[in-house]
């Protein structure tokens, strides 16, 4: 089996998931197999101010020094994390995120991590431009939108953000294997009469 018909399968059984509503296996799935990214469940992470977890997700797919497009999400999602941290007066943390998170773009442009020092050092960070008239909500919204604007151009995530159309989903498949006059409707039903009497009385 080559490796389109590989990604196939792996596609059909993530849209089955998502459709069923097993959303954080769905997820694993996808950062596992990196067929599809979901677009909008990252945006979600970053309006919700889950950082962390569209970081992680992301890593999945690319990297920083992939390519700008890539650099660019990565360091939209960190300054915002950063910025939110001196907004809410969390110098040590926002200046762990700055030792950790920042290093990786000195290579791209130093000036980056730079400014992401100056100011954790300044002795009042709201006095900022940046924080001056921050409005968290607006500010994760206007994140989001751009960061769902750059992926949609970035040749990284081509053929990754749609499902494919589907001649047939995996629970048609499943609906018409479920018939009890061929073959595969006898595999059925003796698997379904063999589960229902070990696991389901």
């Amino acid at each position: 089996m080559d490796s389109s018909s590989n990604d196939l399968g792996l596609l059909l059984i993530s849209h089955y998931l998502q459709e069923r509503g097993f959303h954080e296996t769905a997820r694993t799935l996808e950062r596992e197999s990196r067929v599809i990214f979901n677009l909008d469940y990252f945006a979600s992470q970053i309006r919700e101010g889950l950082f962390d977890t569209a970081e992680e997700y992301l890593s999945a797919f690319t990297k920083a020094s992939d390519n700008w497009m890539s650099a660019r999400v990565i360091y939209l999602v960190k300054q915002l994390k950063l910025i939110e941290a001196l907004y809410d007066g969390c110098r040590t943390y926002a200046q762990s995120i700055v030792e950790r998170e920042f290093t990786q773009f000195e290579t791209i442009n130093p000036r980056i991590t730079d400014e992401a020092i100056k100011l954790v050092e300044m002795r009042n960070p709201r006095s900022h431009p940046m924080l001056q008239n921050f409005h968290r909500q607006s500010m994760r919204m206007r994140v989001a939108e751009e960061v769902k604007g750059i992926i949609r151009t970035n040749p990284i995530f081509r053929g990754k953000l749609e499902y494919p159309t589907f001649q047939v989903t995996l629970q048609r498949l499943i609906n018409m294997a479920d018939i009890t006059n061929g073959p595969n409707g006898r595999v059925i039903s003796l698997f379904n009469n063999r589960y229902n009497s070990i696991g389901r009385n």
